[in-house]
């Protein structure tokens, strides 16, 4: 989901004014960065974070928010090639020394 920011003001007229600008500065940055950061419009960003946006996984991916979906976590971590006999010796020596 990618949404505005969301933050509260209080104080005087002033003091909300100020924290309102700020709010609308930073959400302006924000909007930047997505819409660089995924190849999305900016126009585009401003319309869907204008309320919440909700998006699968897939969408996600397909949107530009993230680079793939792990579907399979255990084997995603799973190492790429067991450990040799000199790094078994050497974490057992790192622990050793602990």
């Amino acid at each position: 989901m990618i949404h505005q920011p969301l933050g509260g003001a209080q104080g005087g007229q002033t003091d909300i004014d100020i924290q309102a600008n700020e709010m609308l500065h930073h959400k302006a940055n924000l909007n930047g960065y997505l819409a660089y950061h995924t190849g999305q419009s900016l126009e585009k960003i401003n319309q869907d974070t204008d309320r919440d946006f909700f998006m699968s996984a897939k969408e996600a991916q397909e949107y530009g928010l993230i680079d793939g979906v792990i579907s399979n976590p255990l084997k995603a971590f799973k190492p790429l090639a067991a450990p040799t006999a000199i790094e078994d010796e050497s974490a057992e020596q790192t622990v050793a020394d602990s």
